[in-house]
């Protein structure tokens, strides 16, 4: 874990070494079943991460994650994911990323308190701020707009002897002024949260997963607009599960986007129908024996409202072949968790997996994620027919392409 830096958050530009890595990967060979429209991949470290990515209103793209020995990263690219420039923050990680509602970029990560930095669309730092809370060590690992222009934020809030996690809710207002924070403990003493969406009147969903009864279940909070808990449901299996996001759906109840532990090497996705009272409706459970389904990010998924679907990504791996590649999958399901169509990419031996999704307004996707060529990590980004992914791990450029099926 990287301390608590002892000075102010600053700034570094590593132009040249992102363009130094833009002919590195040139001569990679592709090997991806649908049309690919662009691939690139960046930062090449032994280990890079990109944890969220977004469209911006611009057309271009905006991504942050963390490079060992750099800290947290800010990546602007360009509609063709050329790289526009990187930023750097010393912080153990960036987490999450959003466009502000004046066009400018917010992120949030942590070193053993919450930071949350906002920059303009030239990478340059308009405010930062620390958030501590005293008696704990905090971490953010999900950030969204609210409808006041501000920000809210969760992860979790960890004490020692003994030792607890439970689940932390921040708020600012627009210029980064703490409003409130809350904690949210249980008789489990053991729960984090990964997502946050403001929802409809108003209020917050919040999901996670929390240590219940000798396992590990999905974690839902549903509080007013000041943080209050209005209702908290914990759910599952004997199994473990985890929830990395949920979305409010048009009956005012969720949708939660998850994955389940088997056993070793045994994970599949798990998705979960709650009502706006907190009632179970249903659950499914997708992938078999031989097909691991794992979610990496709180920005693993996103809506689709042209038909009422989700996009969602992570990393995937079959135990049939000691010879088979970990690959990055992209599963569009439908509201009743139903598949509606699936999407694998591999390269090569490389390890790829994805992390976020996010819809483009080509009516494409963006993604990111990593790839790991032995023995380097980079962040990758992709655009493939109408849809666009960026990966995580792997961070040079690699070669554009288009590809058809």
């Amino acid at each position: 874990m990287i301390k608590k830096p002892k000075k102010p958050l600053k700034i570094f530009n590593a132009t040249e070494f992102c363009i130094a890595l833009l002919f590195m990967g040139l001569s990679m060979g592709l090997s991806f079943g649908q049309s690919i429209t662009w691939e690139r991949a960046y930062l090449q470290s032994n280990w890079t991460t990109g944890y969220s990515i977004k469209q911006t209103s611009d057309g271009n793209y905006i991504t942050c994650g963390l490079r060992t020995n750099y800290g947290g990263f800010v990546t602007k690219l360009n509609h063709m994911g050329d790289t526009l420039w990187v930023r750097y923050f010393p912080v153990a990680e960036l987490t999450s990323i959003v466009e502000t509602n004046d066009g400018k970029y917010v992120t949030v990560g942590w070193t053993d308190n919450v930071h949350i930095i906002k920059l303009d669309t030239n990478g340059g730092i308009i405010w930062t701020r620390e958030f501590n809370e005293p008696g704990y060590d905090t971490r953010a690992y999900n950030l969204c707009i609210t409808i006041d222009g501000g920000f809210a934020a969760v992860g979790e809030a960890r004490t020692n002897g003994p030792t607890t996690l439970s689940g932390y809710l921040l708020k600012i207002d627009v210029i980064g002024n703490k409003l409130w924070s809350k904690i949210y403990s249980t008789n489990s003493n053991f729960n984090v949260l990964y997502s946050v969406k403001e929802i409809q009147p108003s209020g917050f969903i919040l999901s996670g997963g929390e240590y219940n009864s000798g396992n590990n279940q999905i974690f839902l909070i549903k509080t007013y607009a000041n943080g209050d808990t209005l209702w908290t449901k914990s759910f599952g299996t004997p199994y473990a599960e985890r929830g990395y996001t949920s979305f409010q759906t048009f009956d005012k109840g969720f949708l939660s986007i998850g994955h389940i532990f088997f056993g070793a090497a045994q994970i599949r996705l798990y998705f979960s129908k709650i009502d706006s009272l907190g009632n179970l409706l249903w659950t499914k459970i997708y992938g078999d024996t031989l097909k691991n389904y794992e979610i990496r990010s709180s920005d693993c998924a996103a809506y689709n409202s042209n038909n009422n679907s989700y996009l969602i990504t992570g990393r995937y791996e079959t135990g049939s072949s000691s010879l088979d590649t970990t690959k990055l999958f992209i599963l569009s399901i439908d509201s009743l968790g139903n598949r509606l169509w699936e999407k694998l990419y591999y390269k090569d031996t490389a390890v790829i997996e994805g992390a976020s999704v996010d819809l483009c307004n080509d009516s494409g996707f963006v993604v990111v994620g990593d790839l790991l060529d032995h023995p380097i990590n980079n962040s990758l980004t992709l655009k493939y027919g109408e849809r666009t992914y960026f990966r995580k791990r792997f961070c040079s450029i690699l070669s554009k392409c288009v590809r058809t099926e």
